[in-house]
């Protein structure tokens, strides 16, 4: 990632934006305003950016970054306070690259699968065909 003005910045390398910038298991060792700031670069790079649509359609394209932000939040790696940041910097991400295989699967899998307890009360569901 170049470090200029926010207007102009976009991922250059993408295997070490995957091995430093997409690891958040190292990034939950930070403090908060490290982990705030490295959250916040996520929306900078899909809706400040000059080169947004670059970002967003040739770099993050096929990287996978909702299912990262998905599992993140599915673990306690980040404290609660920083939670809004998290979610943030993921709706950006979201908004930004709203497509079939990169997000809305992705999405549809983690609600069915923290949901699925409350649908039993429900009782069986009606035949479709």
């Amino acid at each position: 990632m170049r470090f200029y003005p926010d207007s102009h910045s976009t991922i250059v390398n993408t295997a070490a934006y995957r091995a430093i910038a997409l690891d958040f298991l190292l990034w939950s060792r930070t403090g908060p305003e490290i982990q705030r700031a490295h959250l916040e670069h996520f929306t900078i790079l899909v809706q400040t950016s000059r080169y947004r649509r670059f970002n967003i359609k040739q770099r993050y394209h096929k990287m996978g970054v909702v299912r990262k932000f998905l599992f993140v939040l599915q673990t306690d790696l980040y404290e609660p306070p920083l939670l809004p940041a998290l979610t943030d910097a993921l709706r950006a991400i979201v908004e930004a690259n709203f497509s079939t295989d990169e997000t809305i699967k992705p999405l549809l899998s983690m609600i069915a699968a923290n949901v699925h307890t409350g649908l039993s009360c429900i009782g069986p569901l009606p035949a479709l065909f």
